[in-house]
Parts: structure tokens; sequence; C-alpha cells
């Protein structure tokens, strides 16, 4: 026994608490090196058997959530009373990592729908992951400073709400009605808020990475120094009939705006949109302006979409791929188009006057009163 116990791919048969468990000596020590049970299995230590089992005198029920928890890393999903007796065996094994992971609510689902019936309405610093608030009045509480973990906030009341440097990973807001809600510096990697309603909310400083916004309404949403990279934006409504939405010095790297609507004046100048994709989207009144070294050139994807009366004067968008995109009355003067991609593309009384389309690719392109005045067409 002791050999096997020297090779991780050994495997070894457990009962615990009169529950019976197979499993490799890897999984048992890899993940959490310095543990209990990583030490036990070390083969530096006796271990009692029973008709060819180690016997382990602890709660086998919770058992197999602590083995697939060593396998995959991921927390299993378990009501409110199960977290607190899972949390119980992972302090004994001393498994950090899990310890770590489990989060358990200070409040039960009745117990906030009780809160909120109160005059005080306040849940700044509690913790409340993994609760399920769905379909809640929740509008104008206080959540500031809250751990909300995968908190699911699905077609909840929230106008108002006050979310500031709250830790929200992996909760869902889907449906739910967050207008003039705010976030500034809140922590949102990875939430959801498909449909939902966000007209004039504050994300201010927030780092949003992996955040999904699909078919949502962001009109006159502030987004200032906010990190936005890998965000999904697609089908969102960002403009039109309210306060421009604004970027003002966000990170919009690889987010996702297709299908979205960015009308209504946005301006995206001086942003890192590398990689970022406006497929299929519409832009009206959109500025890109005077973005030049010392930015990187970044590649921005427009196939098929619709760019009216949009600036990208003196903008360095080399490599941008433009295919089968509708560019009316757009301005391009002076901007540097080198190896863009305009195959099929419209630009009817576009602007390129002085523009650099070194070895861009105008196969199929539509140049109804468009304006190359000086503009640098070699290989084009």
């Amino acid at each position: 026994m002791a050999k096997d116990m020297t090779d991780s791919s050994s495997w070894v048969r457990l009962n615990v608490g009169g529950k019976l468990f197979c499993t490799t000596i890897g999984t048992l020590t890899l993940r959490e090196p310095d543990s209990m049970l990583a030490a036990m299995f070390s083969g530096r230590h006796t271990l009692k058997h029973e008709d060819g089992y180690v016997l382990i005198d602890r709660d086998g029920d919770y058992f197999g959530d602590i083995l697939n928890w060593l396998r995959d890393g991921d927390v299993p999903s378990l009501e409110a009373h199960a977290y607190k007796q899972l949390l119980k065996e992972a302090e004994y094994f001393q498994l950090s990592g899990l310890i770590d992971g489990i989060q358990i609510s200070d409040f039960t689902r009745m117990e906030v729908i009780k809160c909120i019936q109160s005059p005080e309405k306040r849940f700044r610093g509690v913790n409340l992951s993994r609760l399920d608030l769905s379909k809640l009045d929740l509008s104008e509480i206080d959540f500031s400073y809250a751990c909300l973990r995968n908190v699911s906030f699905s077609c909840a009341n929230l106008y108002q709400a006050k979310f500031w440097k709250a830790d929200i990973d992996g909760a869902t807001f889907c449906d739910s009605d967050l207008r003039e809600s705010v976030f500034t510096e809140a922590k949102i990697g990875g939430v959801s808020f498909v449909g939902a309603n966000l007209e004039h909310t504050n994300f201010s400083r927030a780092n949003l990475e992996g955040a999904t916004f699909c078919d949502s309404d962001l009109r006159g949403s502030v987004f200032t120094e906010a990190k936005i990279g890998g965000v999904s934006f697609v089908g969102a409504n960002l403009g039109a009939n309210h306060k421009d939405t604004n970027f003002s010095r966000a990170n919009l790297e690889r987010t996702n705006f297709s299908r979205a609507n960015l009308s209504a004046g946005i301006d995206l100048s001086k942003l890192d949109l590398n990689m970022t994709n406006f497929s299929n989207a519409r832009l009206s009144n959109v500025q890109y302006i005077e973005v030049a070294c010392p930015l990187p050139p970044t590649r921005v994807i427009f196939d098929n979409a619709t760019l009216e009366k949009c600036e990208f004067v003196k903008s360095n968008i080399q490599g941008a791929s433009l295919r089968s995109a509708c560019l009316i009355n757009c301005s391009f003067v002076e901007a540097d188009l080198s190896n863009a991609i305009l195959q099929d593309a419209d630009v009817t009384n576009t602007d390129l006057e002085g523009a650099i389309l070194k070895q861009a690719n105008m196969e199929g392109i539509k140049l109804s009163n468009t304006n190359l005045k000086g503009a640098n067409l070699v290989n084009a």
C-alpha cells in the first residue's frame, strides 16, 4: 500500500462514515497539497484499513462534494444549511481553496423579504451569496460593500439600488429593472444582465470583464474608466432618445457589440478597441477621432454594420474589417485604413479625403458620391 501512495494514478478505496468511495491518490493530493488529505495519502502515515478500505471517521454525506471539488474545482450548488456542514468538513480536511469558495449568506430569502418591508432597507456589507432574490421588489435598497456572489436577481425590481464596491461576481440580473442604479467600483465579473433595463445606470470604475449585456437597455448609462474587456453587448441598446451612453477612458478591448444600437453620439475616441466587434451593429453619430500613435494599430470589426454620420477623422484603424458595411455620410478624413477590408462596402457620400488606403481590399466597393481627394490608394 505504501508503494501505491507515492503514485498519483493509483486507486484507493475509502470508507467515510460508512459511505464508500473510490478515487485516485492524485485526486486526494494534487489540488490541495498542504491539506490534511494530502498528508494522509502522502505515504508518510499509517492509515487504518478494513476490508480493503481506508477508514475515515467523518460525515460521508458531504465527502462526495469534497471529492468533486478536488477533481474539478467547482463549488457545488447546495442549500444554505448544507453549505455550513460542507464548510465544517472542508475546515477539518484543511482544504483552503474550498473554504474560500464557500460563501454562506447572512440571511435567508424569507429574512430578506422581512427586512425589505422595514423602513431601513439596507444590506450594506452583508453576505447574501447564492441567495435566490428573483422577482422581489428591491428598489432603492443599499447593497454597497455587500458580497452578492452568484445571487439571482432575475426579474427583480432594483430601481435606484446601490451596489457601490459590492462583490457581485457570477450574479444574475436577467430581465431585471436596474434603472438609475449604481455599480461604481463594483466587482461584476461574469455577471448576466441579459434583457435587463439599465437606463442611466452608473458603472464607473467597475470591473465588468466577462459580463453579458445581451439585448439589454443601456441608454444613458455611464462606463467611465470601467474594465469592459471581453464583455458582450450583443443586441444591446446603447443610444437614441436619451442622454448618450458614456464610455470615457474605458477599456473596450475584445468587447462584442454585435447587433447593438450605438446611436445618439457616443464618443469612443482614445479608447482601446483592439479586436472589438461591431458586426451587424448600428452606429449613428459615433465618434472615434484622432486615435493614433502612441496607441497601437487596432483591428476593429464592422462587418455588415450600418455606420451613419460617424466620424473617424485622423484615426488609426489599420486592418479594420468593414466587409459589406454601409457607411453613409461618414468621415474618414486623414484616417489610416491601411490593409483594411472594405469588400462590398457601401461608402455613399463618405468623406475619405487624405485617407491612407494602402493595400486595402476594396473589391466590390460602392463609391457613390465618395470623396477620395488626396487619398493614398497604393495597391488598394
